[in-house]
């Protein structure tokens, strides 16, 4: 691929935006439309919006078609200025734990009879489950520091003084906000699974409660935050969008969330202090884990965009 069809000059969501009109999704906004400050029509959704890609302009000389969303350039890796992509790294090594704690049970030669030990293959999980809270600690921060429904203002001036950073926001109408909120609080819930999991001598009751439940929570808490991811990238109830990338990181977080919700109702402990269903549990989690480090890793080369096509125009000084 030539230069010229991989440049990519960076151009941001917009912080402003005039003729402002919103498209809901029941009570929720997933996308607006309106004029940039240089009045060119264009759609901002709110995934793009939050992850500060180029906004998708409208041809207004080709009956209004919305352009296309620019192709990816897998080439690129290293992009440590962006929010995104340190998520997508924390998310994969969190997941690779799993991946690796799993494994470890599913595969008893795997490694040496030292990280077959109880504690040492628990700790494993535990430190995944500090690096999926790190990872969605970030995701709800870029959230809340990029709002959508700030461009709904069309009488707003612009402002180029940086804004603070926000610690703390109630977004009920973004969806984005809902997955990233739902998300966190599974995280955290993993914290409790996996460290609890490390004290010795519980009988089976007080396993359930303090080891099983918060898994069970957690797990649900990924589905339910998947559905939201669904509905905010899809922009309706069901949709199949093949070649929209963002379309895909969804789907392979629903495959690695419906692993791990499947992992959590076969953990649940006998009387006896055995696991109901040891190979779904130890599968689950695995195959989940997998997910959820491929969908991770496609958040790295989501974060370079070709330069679409209307920006090129744009930036060549052609007016649609």
């Amino acid at each position: 691929m030539s230069n010229t069809s991989q440049r990519s000059v960076r151009t941001r969501s917009p912080i402003h935006l005039s003729d402002v009109q919103a498209q809901f999704l029941g009570p929720f906004i997933t996308k607006v439309s309106g004029k940039d400050q240089d009045h060119f029509t264009c759609v901002v959704t709110s995934r793009r919006h939050r992850k500060r890609f180029q906004p998708l302009r409208v041809d207004l000389s080709n009956e209004g078609r919305q352009e296309q969303v620019p192709a990816k350039i897998w080439s690129r890796f290293w992009d440590p200025g962006s929010t995104s992509w340190w998520l997508g790294i924390l998310f994969m090594i969190g997941s690779a734990l799993f991946v690796l704690g799993a494994g470890l049970a599913i595969f008893p030669s795997l490694l040496t009879a030292w990280w077959h030990a109880p504690v040492v293959n628990n700790s494993i999980f535990f430190v995944g489950s500090i690096f999926f809270t790190s990872a969605g600690l970030i995701q709800y921060l870029e959230v809340i520091n990029s709002e959508i429904t700030e461009l709904l203002d069309s009488e707003a001036t612009p402002s180029r003084t940086r804004k603070r950073l926000r610690l703390f926001a109630w977004r009920p109408r973004n969806l984005g906000y809902l997955a990233s909120v739902i998300q966190l609080i599974g995280t955290v819930l993993f914290n409790f699974n996996t460290g609890d999991a490390l004290i010795s001598n519980l009988s089976p009751a007080e396993e359930n409660l303090v080891i099983w439940t918060p898994n069970m929570i957690g797990s649900l808490c990924f589905l339910i935050s998947t559905a939201c991811s669904y509905l905010e990238t899809g922009h309706r109830y069901v949709f199949f969008r093949p070649r929209d990338f963002a379309f895909w990181i969804v789907l392979v977080n629903a495959f690695g969330s419906i692993a791990f919700q499947i992992s959590a109702v076969a953990s649940y402990y006998e009387p006896d202090g055995t696991v109901l269903w040891t190979v779904g549990s130890n599968w689950g989690t695995f195959i989940g884990g997998l997910g959820f480090l491929f969908a991770s890793y496609l958040l790295i080369p989501e974060q370079f965009e070709e330069e679409g096509d209307m920006a090129r125009l744009k930036r060549t000084g052609v007016r649609p």
